[in-house]
This record gives C-alpha cells, sequence and structure tokens, in this order.
C-alpha cells in the first residue's frame, strides 16, 4: 500500500462517465513568464472514485462551507476576466446547466 500523501494544490480537474470520476489536483509552478501566458501546473495526485462517492464528497464539501460561512461570512472565489464565478453556494446550485 503507498504511503499517503499531505500536498498543498490550488487547481483541479475533474474528468467522469458512467462509471466513476477522476479528480486531479494540480499545484501551479510559480509565476507566469509574461503578462496573459499560461502558467505551468505540476499534477500532485489524481484519486479515482465511484459516482456515489463524489456525490457524497460535494455534500459534505457544500455542508463545510455553509458552517464557515455562517462564521465568517461569504468566501470569495477569484474570478476571471469574462467568467464570473458564483458567489455563494445559493448562487452555484441555482444556476442553470448547458
Amino acid at each position: 500500500m503507498k504511503e499517503p500523501f499531505d500536498e498543498y494544490a490550488d487547481q483541479f480537474t475533474i474528468v467522469g462517465n458512467p462509471y466513476g470520476v477522476a479528480m486531479s489536483f494540480l499545484r501551479s509552478a510559480g509565476l507566469p513568464a509574461a503578462l496573459g501566458t499560461v502558467v505551468p501546473a505540476q499534477t500532485i495526485g489524481t484519486i479515482r472514485m465511484s459516482r456515489e462517492l463524489t456525490k457524497s464528497i460535494m455534500l459534505v464539501l457544500t455542508n463545510w462551507v455553509q458552517a464557515v460561512e455562517k462564521q465568517v461570512g461569504t468566501i470569495q472565489v477569484p474570478s476571471k476576466s469574462g467568467n464570473e464565478p458564483p458567489t455563494t453556494l445559493e448562487d452555484l446550485w441555482n444556476k442553470p446547466t448547458q
């Protein structure tokens, strides 16, 4: 069995199909070399899981975020130009999917 690891990630990707989900965590390599360039990222690790576990994790994280926001206020999500993310869980869950 592999040893557990403890790492910092500031990016993630999710891919899935009807059989399961793979979530990869990444860490930015540092500051971009020039304005407008893509910051390279290093893959920290990939976790493969069932759809059911994925949904359970999502529900636990939602409850955790709600509890934290009751104590400290809304957690702001950084925005990218032209793509405003939802700022509250209500905005996120009530946003129509495409």
